[in-house]
């Protein structure tokens, strides 16, 4: 029959088109073949084509080739788009690659990359040695490694862009070919200088660099098998059936596809002859298996796992099952300690009809039934029954595979599968397992498809599924549309995006329902075909044992209470897995049995989790992490720590807790990374005689406050109202009571909150200390009416604060006018500023009637002299900054931000203030001057909180406002305990998350010390 062979016109390809031609395959051959050697544009027959046109044409765009691999889970350079957070250098290329990488450009910064004219840009590494791997048919069939002559001339060895001026004396080089060089020789040792410096060296013919053939004898098995599985993978995920692939080490030992083609340039003989015997041989298989039909045998090892149906939690398959028989141990454990195995796989009995793997399958899981069973053990399948736990459905086949066979599978079978499988879960597993092209080679000669989810579902399913496998094994040859050829197809798969496939879906249907094997299990394929095109999703949370009818007993199996450790936790504890430890929890003490636990995530790697049991009753979710450490004083572990945060509740369209909802639900979510359980209560929700708390949390699924029982907080976070006996009566003694017994940490403790809660308290504080007297404003108790006026002759102008007071309530300004009269500003009960002016001999009268109006008397008050403030556009402002103790117990300053009034207004309101960048202020403000009174700032702040920690006052937030006079000078306003999170105002999302994440740090430090 007919061989046609398609070329690019390079020499290379009409060398194997003629030696093809000479071995004359074509008159060995009963079938029509063609061959596309580099060229997607030439039309073609219609018969079995070696390397689609769509395939030849996805590795002519270099982007696209990147992000097909990384897609595909092939370990390969990233793909960057460039912008503030970028890590520098990256790598510049051209979307079509040019001679020998000299498109390749170093980009060291953001402004470089907007010069640059570069298409496409990935991530630097550093490569040590580079493979060229050739491939055809899942099979490596030559392998080259790049290497320097020994002595060089420099004009064949170029390094990209950065050559520092020392290098430019000792080199001279022109990439021009046709002018004269100045001869320079360098050995190999001074080729080590180089490759020591952070630019990339390209190894091509270009630049001196050749391919020599290889056996790898000097890599390890370990990675001869990665540099092979790359390569493979590689040219099947650009759909290729033949193709060379480029390979990269890094210093660190990590292999890298740096680029895969579709032909082959600057061969060698021994390649080119290797190409020629590849090509005879796979033309001489693809015949063979054309026309010599054979009944495929196919078996399976679907997973599943046990949950309990009352908690669902997790049971370990390993506390029923052994590894051996019909039905065993999956040999994925937790940890790689193979003791605790999660999942369960059965192994029906191979045949060549489907309908026999089925009912083998109904034995094993009648067996598998009879050995759990209990009413409260669930048997489940699907991708995900349990968050992080994700299952398989491997198909196995008795034949060698080849690349048509894997794509029929991928097109034929896991694309129609994936249109019923759960979205959600599938699309978690896609993220580790599940991968296009995914199969293993078996010992007895055949392989296993391992792309598929379980589908052990119900019958129906089931046996839809391995019908339909056995239909594409048997016609893959005939099966030749595909519709994953982009990577647009391959990311909507990995997507799970259904709705893009819609169209596509009835194609592959009527494909597969032309093939004459279809007609034998057409009863079977019907019912999955109609739930296929209404995409109708399998059901993940359904019992197996229901679903294929396996009976259950009425006995409940009932398990110890549970904690799960990861085992560097483990180590460091000196926890033996299977022991029994106590842990406490609050004031409640739990026998636990330590079992292993995966860690899914590096900020989890120290923390651990509970079984759903004690889940429930300490109130958090069974997949919540939590610390755990030992207390050397009570000689006990405990978990946690659990942050109280004291409020109270405000019926208000932000949320339960008014302005301060949005800030309690970004550290409740916070808190379950630092593994602190962490939620809401009021002074009247803590049962203190049984250790409880009925507090709110915030379930982030639901989207919702939840109230439930929390145990007793290990630390307090006051964020409410000022608590005294005289306002609380007995629930603030009992508060004060039980924490003193059972030493409850705060991070701010009462000492503090009543120091920054009265301005007079303040300024005695920091009056009394040299180093903080400075910038204090001249403050008198309004003990006298005759020191109001005394005070308007001296200082013109005036405040009149309460002690006790915020956010500028009760507060007023008054201003001497002339000798006769002054003005009062002041804001009333509706929040509406009010002038008044007053003769000077009533002045005391009309203070004095404002104090009745405030339901105040004068000793709730002090007088403060008024600086001329510096403005911001017109407008007064304070800065703010925030202190705050970190995980060790040492003050840090975490933001400064400016504090902006309203236009033309006397005093600072939440309402009418706003919040930007202090160094928009200080640098608009005070130009070249700004730095020296910011400097001034910080130390100023770092006295006042070292004076509180002289002062023994327990303190781990301090919020401190200063105001600037028009002389530059830095004056203390206030201390503020309980300060807002302005930098959320601000846009700093990133700085407010440091914020939060230092006051856990700090919550941690107070429970553990």
């Amino acid at each position: 029959m007919k061989l046609t062979i398609i070329t690019d016109g390079s020499p290379e390809g009409v060398k194997i088109e003629n030696l093809l031609k000479d071995e004359g395959i074509s008159s060995k051959l009963y079938s029509s073949y063609q061959i596309r050697w580099g060229n997607w544009i030439d039309q073609g027959d219609k018969v079995t084509t070696f390397n689609s046109c769509t395939a030849i044409k996805n590795t002519s765009d270099k982007e696209q080739v990147i992000l097909i691999l990384g897609k595909n889970h092939i370990n390969c350079p990233r793909r960057i788009k460039p912008g503030k957070k970028t890590i520098f250098p990256i790598i510049g290329r051209m979307f079509e690659h040019s001679n020998g990488g000299t498109d390749i450009i170093v980009i060291d910064s953001i402004s470089e990359y907007k010069k640059s004219d570069r298409e496409y840009f990935v991530e630097y590494i550093k490569l040590e040695e580079e493979y060229r791997i050739h491939v055809m048919d899942g099979k490596v069939f030559f392998i080259e490694e790049k290497y320097l002559p020994k002595k060089i001339h420099l004009k064949k060895y170029y390094k990209v862009k950065r050559i520092s001026p020392s290098k430019l004396k000792k080199i001279s080089f022109n990439a021009r070919k046709d002018e004269l060089f100045k001869e320079q020789i360098y050995c190999s040792d001074d080729l080590d200088e180089f490759e020591n410096q952070s630019d990339i060296i390209i190894r091509s013919k270009e630049f001196g660099w050749r391919l020599r053939r290889t056996d790898l004898n000097y890599l390890s098995s370990n990675e001869k098998d990665k540099l092979v599985t790359i390569a493979i993978k590689s040219v099947y995920a650009l759909g290729l059936d033949f193709g060379v692939v480029t390979i990269g080490k890094s210093l660190d030992g990590k292999f890298y596809a740096l680029d895969v083609d579709a032909s082959c340039k600057y061969m060698s003989k021994n390649c080119l002859d290797a190409y020629v015997k590849e090509f005879s041989n796979l033309l001489l298989k693809y015949d063979n298996l054309m026309n010599r039909k054979i009944n495929v045998t196919i078996g399976a090892d679907p997973e599943c796992m046990l949950k309990d149906k009352d908690t669902n939690s997790l049971i370990y398959a390993s506390d029923f099952f052994g590894k051996k028989g019909l039905y065993g141990l999956d040999d994925r454990s937790i940890e790689s300690g193979k003791r605790c195995y999660p999942l369960v796989e059965l192994r029906p009995q191979y045949s060549t009809n489907p309908r026999d793997v089925v009912e083998s399958i109904k034995y094993i899981l009648k067996m598998i039934g009879e050995t759990i069973d209990y009413k409260n053990i669930g048997l489940y399948a699907g991708s995900m029954p349990l968050l992080d736990y994700w299952v398989g459905g491997h198909i196995h086949f008795g034949i060698q595979p080849n690349y048509k066979l894997i794509r029929a599978l991928d097109n034929y079978l896991a694309l129609p599968v994936m249109m019923i499988e759960n979205s959600y879960s599938s699309r978690k597993r896609r993220i580790k397992y599940g991968a296009l092209g995914n199969y293993r080679l078996k010992s007895y000669g055949g392989f296993e498809y391992c792309t598929l989810s379980s589908w052990l579902i119900n019958p129906e399913i089931t046996t839809g599924i391995l019908c339909l496998a056995k239909v594409i094994a048997q016609e893959y040859l005939n099966l030749n549309e595909e519709f994953i050829c982009n990577y647009s197809d391959i990311r909507a798969f990995y997507q799970v995006n259904k709705n893009y496939f819609k169209d596509k879906v009835g194609k592959i249907l009527k494909n597969i329902s032309e093939t004459h094997t279809f007609i034998q299990y057409s009863k079977e394929l019907r019912p999955l075909f109609k739930r296929i095109m209404e995409c109708k999703e399998w059901d993940e949370t359904t019992d197996l044992k229901e679903n294929w009818s396996i009976p259950s007993s009425n006995e409940v199996y009932k398990q110890t209470l549970r904690c799960f450790i990861p085992k560097k936790k483990r180590e460091e504890l000196n926890i033996k897995q299977g022991s029994t430890i106590t842990i406490m929890i609050g004031r409640n003490k739990y026998m636990v049995k330590v079992y292993p636990k995966d860690d899914f995530s590096p900020e989890k790697d120290s923390l651990v989790s509970f079984s759903e049991d004690i889940c429930k009753e300490i109130g958090i979710k069974g997949d919540d992490c939590v610390g755990l450490w030992f207390d050397d004083k009570d000689k006990i572990f405990r978990a946690g720590p659990i942050l109280g945060i004291l409020s109270y509740r405000e019926e208000d369209p932000l949320g339960p807790f008014a302005r301060q909802t949005s800030l309690f639900k970004k550290l409740i979510k916070l808190s379950k990374y630092k593994g602190i359980i962490t939620y809401v209560f009021t002074i009247w929700d803590a049962d203190w005689k049984n250790h409880q708390v009925k507090g709110y949390t915030y379930d982030f699924e639901k989207e919702k406050w939840i109230k439930r029982y929390f145990k007793i907080p290990n630390v307090i976070y006051d964020r409410g109202d000022v608590y005294t006996e005289e306002h609380y009566g007995k629930y603030f003694t009992k508060y004060i009571d039980y924490t003193n017994k059972y030493d409850i940490k705060s991070i701010n403790s009462l000492d503090c909150i009543n120091l920054t809660n009265d301005k007079w308290n303040i300024h005695c504080l920091l009056e009394s200390d040299e180093r903080t007297k400075e910038y204090q404003i001249d403050t008198f108790l309004y003990e006298k009416d005759k020191l109001l006026k005394d005070c308007i002759d001296r200082y013109k102008h005036v405040f009149l604060k309460l002690r006790k007071g915020s956010r500028s309530k009760g507060i007023i300004s008054v201003e001497k006018l002339d000798d006769r009269y002054c003005e009062l500003t002041y804001k009333n009960l509706h929040d509406q500023t009010v002038k008044m002016k007053v003769n000077r001999a009533e002045l005391t009268s009309a203070v004095t009637d404002l104090f009745d109006k405030f339901d105040c008397s004068p000793s709730d008050y002090i007088i403060q002299k008024a600086i001329p403030l510096s403005k911001y556009l017109g407008r007064k402002f304070e800065i703010r900054v925030v202190m705050q103790k970190n995980g060790e117990g040492f003050w840090l300053r975490t933001c400064m931000v400016a504090r902006v009034s309203g236009k033309n207004k006397k005093f600072m309101t939440p309402y009418e203030e706003y919040d930007i960048k202090s160094s928009v202020v200080m640098s608009t403000c005070f130009g070249d001057n700004a730095e020296k009174i910011v400097e001034d700032i910080r130390k100023a702040s770092r006295k006042v909180v070292e004076l509180i920690d002289n002062k023994q006052i327990q303190a781990g937030e301090i919020a401190i406002d200063f105001a600037i006079d028009k002389d530059s000078n830095v004056f203390i306003i206030e201390l503020n305990s309980k300060p807002d999170n302005l930098l959320s105002t601000i846009g700093a999302y990133k700085m407010r998350n440091t914020a939060l994440y230092r006051l856990l740090e700090y919550v941690k430090f107070l429970a553990y010390k």
